[in-house]
C-alpha cells in the first residue's frame, strides 16, 4: 500500500502529534490496511492477533474524523464502543482514554458498575465516545434521556467479536444494532474487532447483516510456538507423600515451576476455576512459586491486582481461566502453559496468542495433558490444527424466541407503540433473524400479549407495566448457581456443584464422585445437596461449566486416527505433530500396554464395545456432540427395548449404566440396525428423547426465565412441577432448539 506513517494514511494531523507522545510512531501491518477503510467509512471488520494494534486501528480514524469536522467542541455521542466485558471496558478506557483526553475528546465507560453520580454526569456532559457492554447498551436503547443521546452516533465498535457470535447475547446484540441504526438519525458505521476466527465470511455478515463489510486479516501469520510436553513422575517427586497428592501432579507442577522460572512472565491456563486455584496455590505452597490466581469468581478488586501486578512485574505467574483470554492488557508476557487439553484449536490460539504481544515476535505456548492417553493425544491434534490455522467453526444461534421476545419488549419501550411490521423490518434485518417467519413472529406477539409483556392492539404493539421491570431483569448472560456438598455422616462440606449438573444427574439416591469417592444423594434443598459416602456402586463423574469446552468432530476423528496409525506401527505419524520426547514415548507405552492387554484399542475406523459388568462403555471418536446424539438415540433404543438405563458420553465413548446387564452383543447390533434408519426418522427420535431428559428440563427452567415467565433467581426446584405446562408453548420449542443447536450434531 506504500503507507509508512499514520499522516500516510491520513489521519489528522494534531492526532499524529499527540499519539507520538504515547509511543505510537509507526502504524502496525493491520493498521495500515484498516485504517484507510475506516476513514472511507466502510463497514469494517478486522480480523488478527492480540497485540496486532486492532483497537487503534478502530479508534484512531474516529479521532481523526471527530478532530476533521470539529465534533470535540460539540457535546453528542457520536461513538459507542462494545466489549463482552467490564474489565476490556476499563481497559480500553486506561489506554484510549488518555489519549482523547489530550485531544479534548471526552471518552466514559457506562456499565453494571458505574456509579450513580458518573452516570447522571454522562446525561447531562454526555461524552463523545462510551464505552460499554452489550447489557447496558440494551438498557441505554431504552433509557429516556440516553437514547436522545443516541441519535448522532456515527460509529460503533464491537470488540472480540469472535466471543459474542456463538451465544444468545451476541444475537441479542445483532438486534440491538439494528435498533440502534433505526434511531440514529445518521448513517451508523459498524467496525467489528476479532481475534481469529474459523469463519471469516459468516462474521463478516453477522456484522453486517445485509451491509456490504469490507474485512481487513494479516497477510503473514503470527509466528507461533507450540510443544506439547508430558513430564514423568521421578524420585524428585517424594514431595507427593508430603503434600497427599499423587506424583503424576507433582510431576506436572514440577515442569510448570521449571517453565516458570526459564520465563519473565507467564500466564498458566486451566479450563475450570477450581484446577485455577488448585494450581496457583500448589505452585505457591509446594514449589515456592511467586503466582497469583484471576478467574471469574474472584471480586473484581482481586482481578485487578493481579492484572496490575502482571504489568508491573510484580508477580512470576498468574494462572487464570478464560477470564484472561480476551484482549485485556496485561503487559508482556512470554510464555502461556496450558494445563490439560485446550479442547479446541481456537482457543489455544487465543490463549497462546497472549504472549509475545509485540507486532513481529513469536508467541510461545506449552500444553501439559492432565490425564491420560486420550488427553495426550487431543492436546497434540489441537495443537496441530492451531499451528496449521485449522479452526473449529463457529455455531451461531439462529431465530432463537427468547432474545426475540425481549427485543421486542424492548421496542415497545422505545416508541411507547410502534406497529408489528416496523417491529419486523427491524429484527428481520438482522443477521440471526434472517429468513425469520412472519406467522412465527405474529404468534410470538400474541404470547407476549397474554402473558402481558406486551399490549398487542390494532396491529401495534404497546408497553404494559410489567415490560420495564422485565427487560431491566432478563439478561442472556448464563445464570451459574452452585449447590454446596454435604455429608451427612460427618457434617463436613465436600465441594460445590454446578445447578445444571445438580438439575440433570442427581436425584435420591443417585451416585456421583466427587473428591476422590462416591457419593449418594440423600436429599437436595434449595441451597445443599446432602449425601452420604457409598460403599458400593459406580459415581457419575461431575462437570463444571468450564470443562463444557465441546471437542470438534474432526478434532476426535484425528485422535482416534492417531491411535490406528500407531497401533499398527506407523511411527510417522509422531513427527507430524509438535510433541516432546517424553510426550511421543507416553503416547507409545500407553497404546503398546492396551495392544498388549486386549489386542485392539478404538479409533476413528473401530469402533471397541467394553462390557464392565454394571457398566457398557461405547468407544467411537465422534466428538462431544457427536456422542451426545448417539446416546441419547441409544437411550430411547434401550428405552423402547424394556431397559432403564442412565447414559453418559465424552468426546470419545458412550457410558451406558443399566438397571439390569446388557450384553455388549446386543449393543452392538443396536449400533448395525442404526444405519438402517433414515434422517428424518433419526431427527424425530433425537427430539422426542430429548423431551424426556433432565437437560430439557433445565433448559426450559432458564427459556422460561428469559421468557419473562419465570422471575430470575428463582431456584429450580421451587419450579420444576410447574416446567411441564410450558413443553408445548414456544418456551419449550425454544428450549429444544437451544439443545440442538448446541449440543447435538447428526451429521457425525
Amino acid at each position: 500500500m506504500g503507507f509508512t506513517t499514520f499522516e500516510d494514511l491520513g489521519l489528522n494531523r494534531k492526532l499524529v502529534n499527540v499519539i507520538k507522545k504515547f509511543g505510537y510512531v509507526e502504524p502496525t501491518r493491520i493498521q495500515r490496511k484498516a485504517i484507510p477503510l475506516i476513514l472511507e467509512g466502510h463497514h469494517t471488520l478486522i480480523v488478527s492477533t492480540t497485540g496486532s494494534g486492532k483497537t487503534e486501528a478502530s479508534l484512531f480514524p474516529i479521532y481523526s474524523k471527530i478532530l476533521n469536522s470539529s465534533l470535540e467542541k460539540t457535546s453528542n455521542i457520536y461513538c459507542i464502543y462494545i466489549t463482552p466485558l467490564r474489565a476490556l471496558n476499563r481497559d480500553i478506557m486506561r489506554r484510549m482514554g488518555e489519549i482523547g483526553k489530550a485531544l479534548n475528546i471526552k471518552v466514559s465507560v457506562r456499565h453494571g458498575d458505574t456509579p450513580k453520580n458518573e452516570r447522571r454526569k454522562i446525561i447531562r456532559n454526555p461524552p463523545h465516545i462510551i464505552i460499554t457492554t452489550p447489557e447496558t447498551f440494551q438498557f441505554i436503547l431504552v433509557g429516556p434521556r440516553l437514547r436522545e443521546l443516541l441519535k448522532n452516533v456515527k460509529w460503533v465498535i464491537i470488540d472480540e467479536l469472535h466471543e459474542l457470535i456463538c451465544s444468545k447475547r451476541g444475537t441479542s446484540l445483532a438486534v440491538a444494532l439494528e435498533r440502534l441504526s433505526a434511531l440514529s438519525n445518521r448513517r451508523v458505521q459498524r467496525i467489528g474487532l476479532s481475534a481469529t476466527i474459523g469463519d471469516i465470511d459468516l462474521a463478516k455478515r453477522f456484522l453486517g447483516g445485509f451491509r456490504k463489510v469490507k474485512v481487513v486479516t494479516e497477510d503473514t501469520k503470527k509466528p507461533m510456538s507450540i510443544i506439547v510436553d508430558y513430564p514423568r513422575s521421578t524420585s524428585h517427586d517424594h514431595l507427593s507423600e508430603i503434600h497427599t497428592i499423587k506424583p503424576e501432579f507433582i510431576a506436572r507442577l514440577r515442569k510448570m515451576k521449571d517453565f516458570i522460572e526459564k520465563a519473565s512472565l507467564t500466564i498458566v491456563f486451566t479450563n475450570t476455576r477450581d484446577l485455577a486455584e488448585i494450581i496457583g496455590l500448589s505452585l505457591k505452597d509446594i514449589f515456592g512459586v511467586n503466582t497469583l490466581v484471576h478467574h471469574g469468581s474472584l471480586s473484581r478488586e482481586v482481578r485487578l491486582e493481579a492484572e496490575e501486578m502482571l504489568r508491573k512485574k510484580a508477580v512470576k505467574a498468574v494462572v487464570a481461566t478464560s477470564s484472561l483470554e480476551l484482549g485485556i492488557d496485561v503487559g508482556y508476557i512470554d510464555l502461556v502453559i496450558q494445563y490439560g487439553s485446550p479442547r479446541q484449536a481456537i482457543k489455544l490460539i487465543h490463549r497462546i496468542g497472549r504472549s509475545g504481544h509485540r507486532e513481529f515476535e513469536t508467541s510461545k505456548g506449552v500444553i501439559i495433558p492432565a490425564g491420560g492417553l486420550d488427553d495426550i493425544l487431543e492436546s497434540a491434534v489441537i495443537a496441530r490444527r492451531a499451528l496449521n490455522g485449522f479452526l473449529e467453526k463457529p455455531i451461531v444461534p439462529t431465530r432463537s424466541l427468547d432474545v426475540l421476545a425481549h427485543q421486542v419488549v424492548g421496542l415497545t419501550l422505545e416508541y411507547g407503540a410502534l406497529s408489528i411490521d416496523k417491529a419486523f423490518s427491524i429484527i428481520n434485518k438482522a443477521y440471526p433473524y434472517r429468513g425469520l417467519d412472519y406467522e412465527t413472529f405474529r404468534e410470538l406477539i400474541t404470547f407476549l400479549n397474554e402473558i402481558g409483556l406486551i399490549r398487542y392492539d390494532g396491529g401495534f404493539l404497546k408497553r404494559t407495566a410489567r415490560s420495564w421491570k422485565y427487560y431491566y431483569e432478563v439478561t442472556m448472560i448464563p445464570d451459574v448457581r452452585q449447590y454446596i456438598v454435604k455429608d451427612v455422616v460427618s457434617g463436613r462440606v465436600i465441594g460445590v456443584l454446578d445447578e445444571k449438573f445438580v438439575i440433570t444427574n442427581c436425584d435420591v439416591g443417585s451416585k456421583f464422585v466427587l473428591s476422590g469417592m462416591v457419593w449418594e444423594v440423600i436429599s437436595i434443598d434449595e441451597e445443599c445437596v446432602h449425601v452420604k459416602p457409598s460403599i458400593k456402586g459406580i459415581g457419575v463423574l461431575p462437570w463444571w461449566e468450564g470443562e463444557l469446552i465441546p471437542v470438534d468432530f474432526k478434532v476426535a476423528r484425528e485422535v482416534g486416527a492417531f491411535k490406528r496409525r500407531v497401533m499398527v506401527n506407523d511411527f510417522s505419524v509422531l513427527n507430524m505433530y509438535p510433541l516432546s520426547k517424553e510426550a511421543k514415548n507416553a503416547i507409545l507405552e500407553k497404546i503398546h500396554c492396551q495392544k498388549k492387554e486386549v489386542g485392539f484399542i478404538p479409533s476413528d475406523k473401530h469402533v471397541v464395545i467394553e462390557s464392565l459388568g454394571k457398566i457398557t462403555i461405547i468407544h467411537v471418536h465422534l466428538g462431544s456432540r457427536g456422542t451426545f446424539t448417539l446416546s441419547t438415540i441409544i437411550s430411547y433404543i434401550l428405552r423402547n427395548m424394556g431397559f432403564n438405563a442412565v447414559l453418559r458420553s465424552d468426546p470419545y465413548r458412550i457410558f451406558i449404566i443399566p438397571s439390569k446387564p446388557i450384553r455388549a452383543s446386543l449393543v452392538a447390533k443396536i449400533l448395525k440396525n442404526l444405519s438402517t434408519i433414515s434422517e428424518e426418522a433419526f431427527k424425530e427420535i433425537l427430539e422426542n428423547e430429548l423431551k424426556r431428559t433432565k437437560l430439557f428440563k433445565w433448559y426450559l427452567f432458564n427459556v422460561a426465565k428469559r421468557f419473562g415467565a419465570i422471575r430470575p433467581g428463582i431456584p429450580y426446584n421451587v419450579v420444576s412441577r410447574i416446567l411441564p405446562a410450558y413443553e408445548n408453548t414456544l418456551m419449550g420449542i425454544e428450549a429444544l432448539n437451544e439443545i440442538i443447536t448446541f449440543k447435538t450434531d447428526l451429521n457425525s
